[in-house]
């Protein structure tokens, strides 16, 4: 997987999280990247001095993270499933949505998709008739179930 290069370099949402995070001048901290995905915030995490650790769900996204040779630790790990970690462990946590480094017009094809999807759904749960489908490869019809 080929990542594109304005990914990559200084960040201003990394940036803005060390910033709120209040960290010590100069000290080195233990983070937690949530949803660290291809490691591309850890790898900005390493420029800045800090020891971190990834988690993510995805496990074709922590292989691209493994076959980058990123430093930090990662696991495959669901938040929602909790997570097996002490109080006092990490000085902090981080959570940076790749989302947000999308281009706008990329972003907006992405809204529009949604919007759609979103409106399908609607209309197949007021049981509306003909529905086009999602795609040519799903052919699900849902029903409202209370």
């Amino acid at each position: 997987m080929v990542l594109p290069s304005e990914w990559a370099g200084p960040n201003p949402e990394i940036s803005r999280a060390l910033e709120l995070l209040n960290l010590p001048e100069n000290e080195p901290a233990f983070l937690l990247d949530i949803g660290c995905g291809s490691g591309l915030s850890g790898e900005i995490l390493d420029e800045e001095g800090h020891m971190w650790v990834g988690m993510d769900i995805s496990p074709s996204m922590l292989q691209v993270a493994l076959d980058r040779e990123v430093e930090g630790d990662l696991f495959l790990q669901d938040v929602g499933q909790g997570m097996g970690f002490r109080p006092g462990t990490f000085d902090g946590a981080i959570r940076i949505q790749e989302r947000q480094r999308t281009k706008g017009r990329q972003r907006k094809s992405i809204k529009e998709k949604d919007w759609v999807l979103h409106k399908k759904e609607i209309a197949r749960m007021r049981g509306t008739k003909n529905v086009p489908l999602d795609s040519k490869y799903t052919a699900r019809k849902r029903k409202p179930r209370f």
